[in-house]
């Protein structure tokens, strides 16, 4: 599996609700992510993940139930 993760400021959080369920778009609820990456000790952040042998665990409430 491959992953791509894009991140936007938003200036204008509203405006860009507006715009999303004008195109049919609804958000879902937030989702808690915890995430928690483990890499060789000679590893440091930042560095290039790149041939490192590289974990990322990303515990989340993503289709948890709501209490």
């Amino acid at each position: 599996m491959r992953e791509a993760e894009v991140k936007y400021r938003v200036q204008d959080r509203e405006a860009l609700l507006v715009a999303l369920t004008a195109r049919g778009i609804e958000p879902g609820p937030p989702v808690v992510q915890d995430d928690q990456a483990y890499a060789p000790a000679t590893r440091s952040y930042g560095d290039s993940k790149t041939g490192v042998p590289f974990v990322r665990l990303r515990p989340s409430t993503a289709g948890t139930p709501s209490p």
